[in-house]
């Protein structure tokens, strides 16, 4: 009776796994944002189709370095951001969902496959396993390259139109 209650549980357990993971890949693959999924090197392990307004396609960014994609002078300050990010939460302690309970949101710019940079918001997600070691990283990304833009342009429009003196200076002083 144990063997059979034991096997029933595995059989329960393993089709709420792929349930779960059907539920991921079913809105994951029809969501308008970018969604992707890494291994704790970075690389890509899951791309969803949204990619494709980039000009990739699903299959040609898993197996690659997500760090690819980026501008080399941006790459050292996420990584910056994200080590200061892992190294204040606990990514070892999981729900039951596999998930922490932590969540971190960063913005940088990435090239298309034409060359053109986009600015990203993404909401980073470490996900751990059963038994709470962080075995992958979900990405859920917003292109906001217009936005951007549109306060770039606004930020230059109020300076243009300004007939008072305005300083730019960084935080040690320095005038630009």
């Amino acid at each position: 009776m144990d063997e059979l209650i034991e096997k029933s549980t595995e059989y329960i357990d393993q089709n709420t796994k792929d349930l779960d993971l059907e539920r991921f890949r079913l809105i994951a693959d029809n969501i308008g944002d970018f969604v992707a999924v890494t291994d704790l090197n970075a690389v890509y392990i899951y791309v969803n189709p949204a990619h494709k307004k980039l000009g990739y396609d699903p299959e040609e960014l898993i197996g690659k370095m997500g760090i690819s994609l980026l501008p080399p002078s941006d790459i050292a300050h996420l990584q910056t951001s994200l080590k200061a990010y892992y190294s204040s939460v606990d990514i070892e302690s999981s729900s039951e969902s596999g998930q922490t309970d932590s969540s971190t949101f960063v913005e940088y710019r990435i090239t298309d496959k034409w060359g053109k940079w986009h600015y990203l918001e993404s909401t980073v997600i470490p996900v751990n396993d059963g038994d709470g070691r962080c075995h992958s990283i979900i990405h859920i990304s917003q292109d906001v390259t217009e936005r951007k833009c549109s306060e770039e342009n606004c930020f230059r429009s109020i300076i243009e139109k300004s007939s008072d003196a305005m300083v730019v200076m960084d935080a040690d002083g320095t005038i630009f």
